[in-house]
């Protein structure tokens, strides 16, 4: 049998070391930082509310076709601690078409700045040496 002495205790990881220094338990962030993070489950545990300010809801309502958010988002990001499995999906496939969106609106602009790209021009005689070549493939 064990002494007690010999029982280690284990010291429980709990609150944020931030919520602790000011004394709060209640955490709230943009929404346009959670869509931005790049460890989204780490905002979902920590966070008890996203704030949908004005630059992210411009941001949703232009793009509504391409991110399709979830008809009560403003619901489910008042309150993340009582969301359920289906909200917290419906957050993190939002977040991925906001990744993916957002990827393919830089990669335009990169594009766009490198100018116009050239075509390739081929004379008939040319198409058909490549068919050719294609052909004998």
């Amino acid at each position: 049998m064990k002494k007690l002495l010999d029982v280690k205790k284990r010291h429980r990881g709990g609150y944020s070391e931030e919520a602790t220094k000011k004394m709060m338990l209640y955490e709230e962030l943009d929404l346009i930082d959670f869509l931005n993070s790049e460890d989204p489950h780490q905002f979902l545990t920590k966070m008890n509310k996203f704030i949908y300010d004005k630059e992210a809801k411009q941001i949703l309502e232009d793009n509504e076709k391409v991110l399709k958010p979830p008809k009560d988002l403003p619901n489910i990001i008042a309150d993340i601690k009582n969301c359920g499995r289906r909200e917290m999906q419906h957050l993190l496939r939002l977040r991925h078409k906001y990744k993916m969106w957002d990827h393919a609106k830089k990669q335009d602009a990169r594009d766009a700045a490198r100018g116009p790209k050239v075509e390739r021009v081929l004379t008939e005689e040319q198409e058909e040496a490549e068919l050719d070549k294609q052909l004998d493939e």
